[in-house]
């Protein structure tokens, strides 16, 4: 385990203040940031620590707080969604670098992800909501909970800082669940339908810009008011093309939805399928970029 494991896990634990929230899928939009910078602070006071008190066993020491800056700083190069408002309540999201060392784990309402590295290949299934194939973490899997929220009503995800070199498109789709989404793994089933797609602006900035500033309001998208009640997994991404191939970064929520609406899209799409490694890449010669995956279903 590297020594920003250590830190980050240890920062969550004993953070500088207490924490106002006792549940441990809930927590205040006040706390919503990344822990990545506080564990690169941390790995820096522990390499100053080693320095200024040098001996024989601390050189070996050195070897790991120099792997310590190394993974933190690879760290703040990418990201993922690390809470979210949904029905008026925030919910933190699966913590990649703090969750699978808890005991027991916190319940989320968001699938696991291996990380915060991206996907380049689009045939794997970690295309899907995040995993690593090859790290032997193919895919990913049904989170315990699920949020409520009615259809019609928005949800707003905060990513962690996005960096400002990483533009892109940013994806939104849906899926029905047969029965309770936290048994639900859709495999390479059509199942998929888009909700949201936003690309480059008329001024050519792009849908990622907003979340490379700190303090950002997140990105919001809206489930349609038609849609029927039930149970959805929701699949949401951001296109890194900054270098080829294009980078990938999804992650899936569970909802429970609301609301009159009876509305079943059916225009739907697998996952891996929709993309193929030749459809997501970015040509700058181009004047726009079309957008891969089916159009967005409107009610």
């Amino acid at each position: 385990m590297s020594l920003c494991y250590i830190t980050e896990v240890a920062l969550e634990i004993f953070p500088s203040k207490p924490s106002t929230s006792h549940s441990p899928q809930v927590r205040s939009s006040s706390s919503a940031h990344s822990s990545s910078p506080k564990a690169l602070t941390a790995c820096l006071s522990f390499t100053y620590y080693i320095h200024s008190t040098p001996n024989l066993k601390q050189i070996a020491i050195m070897k790991y707080a120099a792997t310590c800056l190394g993974f933190a700083a690879l760290a703040a190069a990418h990201g993922y969604v690390d809470n979210a408002t949904i029905g008026g309540e925030e919910y933190t999201f699966y913590q990649p670098y703090l969750d699978p060392y808890m005991d027991p784990a916190p319940e989320r309402v968001s699938r696991p992800i291996q990380g915060n590295g991206p996907v380049t290949d689009m045939s794997l299934i970690d295309i899907q909501c995040g995993g690593y194939s090859a790290g032997d973490q193919p895919g990913s899997s049904p989170a315990p909970i699920s949020a409520t929220a009615e259809a019609g009503s928005n949800v707003t995800l905060h990513w962690t800082l996005w960096p400002s070199s990483h533009f892109g498109p940013t994806m939104t789709y849906m899926a029905r669940c047969p029965g309770d989404c936290t048994e639900y793994l859709p495999g390479k089933d059509a199942v998929w339908f888009k909700i949201a797609e936003h690309g480059q602006n008329a001024d050519g900035s792009w849908a990622t810009d907003p979340l490379t500033q700190p303090g950002n309001d997140g990105y919001t998208y809206t489930i349609p008011e038609c849609l029927k009640p039930g149970h959805y997994v929701v699949r949401h991404e951001l296109f890194a093309m900054h270098a080829a191939p294009t980078q990938v970064f999804p992650g899936c929520h569970q909802l429970k939805v609301t609301g009159g609406g009876d509305t079943v899209p059916s225009d739907l799409v697998s996952f891996p399928g929709a993309y193929t490694n030749e459809n997501v890449e970015y040509d700058p010669s181009k004047d726009s970029y079309d957008i891969p995956g089916p159009d967005v279903f409107t009610c």
